[in-house]
């Protein structure tokens, strides 16, 4: 015999104990009823007020999309955005595919919890960096941000994902300048030397260096156009921005290495087995160079004869906006140089490298004035 609440209302739904102990809570809304099991008759009835909260939220709570089928139409919304980068679309898919879709892809976007993001998050660190857990978090929480918006879910389970996963990576390792110094010595001995100067002296990102056509570099009026990027799969595509698309002033000590470089690429030009694509900075057959060979082969081999830690290329960038600020105090024109979306990114990043004031702000002020009454 089943144990019925006498004392709910019509609209309330029912809740009643089945012989075996079990709680049975449910509501019958349009010819259609839907039940909910628990342990306990409190369990039960939170299931069904929560159940009732989403219709009365508007929220379709018959819903049975799942994770990987919403992220799906997620990428199709973005590839609507045209502000949005191939590259970026790229990283976004990959990181679908790569950290979410193998653990959620099955979940239906209305039952995944808190607790089951925070257990992602806590295997995704013992085997990724820290940049790829806060990367996986970022769109994960952007997914699920979207869901709420089209009335799928009522609460974001990667917005209370514990603080311990989500600190900022410790990678960023800008050279100082002494060290800088030390890494154009011992790179002036690589094939690739006007590349690794193009990088250290404009903090541009790897892929927009390699990607650098002649066309695109005015040595006369002192200009270089990033106007696309080389990704990992060895594909030219736009740069990650709208932002990034810029032109940058160049130096005369940086115009005089891309001469030089201009004039070995010409040299390389002449072998009967080139294939002359105008390239700045190509491999020895006039094809864009891989960075990951790049890296492997030159890169790694200049810190060590430098007498360096290990670095990555990106700590270039880093190395180039850290100084620039730290002596210019310029984050607007470091932001627009970087190509950064927003100036935020840049102060973000960059604040720690402003140099320290040694008297309070306070104290300025009072000299502003004092010299103001002169």
């Amino acid at each position: 015999m089943t144990t019925k609440d006498k004392n709910r209302v019509k609209g309330e739904g029912s809740i009643y104990q089945r012989p075996n102990g079990y709680w049975i809570a449910d509501i019958t809304i349009d010819g259609k009823t839907k039940s909910f099991g628990a342990k306990s008759k409190s369990l039960a009835n939170k299931k069904l007020k929560a159940h009732l909260l989403k219709l009365e939220q508007g929220i379709d709570a018959n819903n049975k999309m799942t994770v990987s089928e919403y992220a799906q139409q997620y990428l199709a919304t973005k590839k609507d955005i045209k502000k949005i980068a191939d590259k970026s679309l790229d990283g976004y898919e990959r990181e679908i595919r790569l950290r979410i879709n193998p653990t959620f892809a099955d979940t239906k976007l209305r039952d995944l919890t808190t607790p089951m993001a925070n257990e992602w998050a806590r295997k995704l660190v013992k085997t990724e960096t820290s940049y790829s857990v806060l990367k996986a978090i970022k769109i994960a929480r952007s997914i699920f941000a979207k869901a709420i918006q089209d009335d799928l879910i009522i609460k974001n389970p990667f917005d209370s994902i514990s603080e311990d996963y989500t600190h900022k990576s410790k990678a960023m390792n800008p050279l100082e300048d002494y060290e800088l110094e030390m890494f154009l010595i011992s790179a002036e001995q690589d094939p690739f030397y006007a590349y690794w100067y193009l990088l250290a002296h404009t903090g541009i990102r790897r892929g927009e260096g390699l990607a650098l056509t002649w066309n695109d570099i005015d040595l006369t009026n002192k200009t270089i156009s990033i106007n696309k990027t080389l990704n990992e799969k060895m594909v030219l595509s736009s740069p990650k921005t709208e932002e990034s698309d810029r032109v940058l002033n160049i130096s005369d000590d940086l115009v005089e290495v891309l001469e030089n470089q201009r004039i070995k690429t010409l040299e390389m030009s002449l072998n009967e087995h080139y294939e002359d694509n105008n390239l700045a900075f190509p491999n020895v057959i006039g094809r864009y160079m891989s960075a990951t060979n790049l890296i492997k082969r030159n890169f790694a081999f200049i810190l060590k004869r430098a007498g360096l830690k290990d670095r990555t290329i990106h700590d270039l960038r880093h190395t180039f906006a850290s100084l620039y600020i730290h002596e210019t105090k310029d984050i607007a024109g470091c932001s627009k140089f970087l190509g950064h979306s927003k100036k935020s990114i840049t102060l973000d990043y960059y604040t720690k490298y402003l140099p320290k004031v040694g008297e309070s702000p306070a104290t300025v002020i009072s000299e502003i004035v004092k010299k103001a009454k002169k």
